[in-house]
C-alpha cells in the first residue's frame, strides 16, 4: 500500500509540476494560474488554489476507475496527501524557498485541497459512484446552474482575498534572506575583486556598495530561476556533450562547465563595463539597473529587466544605502 501511495503521489507532482499550468491555462476562465514573479504586484494565485483542489482528486477519480487500484480504493485520498508532502518538501528542501512561502496562503491551499479530496472521496468513492456518468443523468438544469454559481462566488472569493503578491508570497523576506547567504558566502570574493581590479578600484564607496548590491542581485534571480539541482544537472549535461550550457550562480554560458565562484568572477567581468556605461548617481535605479539587466540577458517583454530592478530596489532598502 506504502508503495502504491507513494507512487502515485510522485507521479501526481510530476503531472502537476509539468502539466498542471498548462491544463490549467486551457479553461474556459477569465483568470489564469499563477506564475511566480518578484516585480508584479497583482496576482491570480487564488486560481492556484482551485486547481490544487481540483487536479489532484480528477486524478484520484481517473485512478478509482482503473483495474489498477482494485483493493486500494479506500486509501485513495492518501494519494492527494503524499502529493502535499512531495511538493512542500520540494519548496522547500530542493528549491530552498521555505523563506518565501506565506504561511497562511500555503495553510489555506492545504486545508481547501484536503477538504476537497475529503468531499470527493466520502460522497464518491465510497458510495461508488463512476466520474463516466452519462449526460442523460444531468437531467436537472437548475442544480448545474446552482453548482456553477456556486464555483463561481468560490473562485471569485479566492481571487479577490489573494490578489496581491504580498498575500501569498513573503518576497521580501525570501530577497533578503538570499543576500544574507551569499553576502557570508561570497562577499569576500566579491570585495576581493573589486579591490584588485584597476577598473573598479577607482570607484567611490557608493559607486562600490551599488555595485555589489547589482552583482547580488544578479545572483538571486539566477539561482531562483535555476535552484542548485538544476545547475548540478546543467554541470552534468555539459562534460557529457558538446552543447553549451548556462552554469554556475550567475549562469554564465559555455562549453565547459563553470563553478560558482568562476561564473560570478566571469559575470562580474560583464557587469562591470555595463555598469560604468550606464550607472549615474543623478538617475534613479530604475533607469540604469534596467539598461544594464537588459544588456546582460536580454528578454523580449522585459520581464528579466524588470525582475533584476525589483530586487535591486529591495536590497538597497534592506541595506540602507543612499540611493
Amino acid at each position: 500500500m506504502l508503495f502504491f501511495i507513494s507512487v502515485n503521489g510522485l507521479i501526481l507532482f510530476f503531472f502537476m509540476q509539468i502539466l498542471g499550468k498548462p491544463i490549467s491555462n486551457l479553461a474556459v476562465l477569465k483568470d489564469r494560474y499563477d506564475s511566480f514573479s518578484f516585480s508584479e504586484d497583482e496576482t491570480t494565485s487564488g486560481i492556484n488554489i482551485i486547481y490544487n483542489m481540483l487536479l489532484p482528486n480528477i486524478y484520484i477519480l481517473f485512478l478509482y476507475e482503473l483495474p489498477i487500484s482494485k483493493g486500494y480504493h479506500d486509501k485513495l485520498y492518501m494519494i492527494v496527501v503524499a502529493y502535499l508532502v512531495i511538493r512542500y518538501c520540494f519548496l522547500i528542501f530542493i528549491l530552498g524557498r521555505i523563506s518565501l512561502l506565506n504561511f497562511r496562503y500555503e495553510l489555506t491551499l492545504i486545508i481547501l485541497a484536503l477538504a476537497g479530496t475529503y468531499l470527493v472521496y466520502r460522497f464518491i468513492i465510497l458510495n461508488k459512484i463512476s466520474m463516466f456518468i452519462p449526460i442523460e443523468e444531468f437531467k436537472n438544469e437548475i442544480v448545474l446552474l446552482l453548482l456553477l454559481f456556486l464555483y463561481d462566488v468560490f473562485k471569485n472569493g479566492l481571487v479577490r482575498l489573494f490578489n496581491n503578491r504580498d498575500t501569498t508570497t513573503k518576497r521580501s523576506s525570501y530577497i533578503r534572506n538570499r543576500f544574507s547567504f551569499f553576502k557570508s558566502k561570497y562577499g569576500s570574493l566579491i570585495s576581493d575583486n573589486i579591490k584588485n581590479d584597476p577598473f573598479t578600484q577607482s570607484f567611490e564607496s557608493i559607486k562600490k556598495q551599488k555595485f555589489i548590491l547589482l552583482v547580488n542581485s544578479f545572483i538571486i534571480y539566477e539561482t531562483f530561476v535555476r535552484p542548485k539541482p538544476y545547475r548540478i544537472a546543467e554541470s552534468i549535461f555539459s562534460r557529457i556533450t558538446s552543447r553549451s550550457y548556462s552554469t554556475g550562480v550567475m549562469q554564465i554560458k559555455s562549453n565547459t562547465p563553470l563553478n560558482d565562484e568562476a561564473s560570478i568572477i566571469i559575470g562580474m567581468s560583464i557587469l562591470k563595463p555595463l555598469f560604468e556605461e550606464h550607472y549615474y548617481p543623478g538617475q534613479g535605479a530604475d533607469y540604469w539597473v534596467k539598461e544594464i539587466a537588459e544588456k546582460y540577458n536580454p528578454s523580449p517583454d522585459e520581464e528579466y529587466a524588470r525582475e533584476i530592478k525589483y530586487i535591486y530596489n529591495e536590497l538597497i532598502e534592506f541595506t540602507g544605502i543612499d540611493i
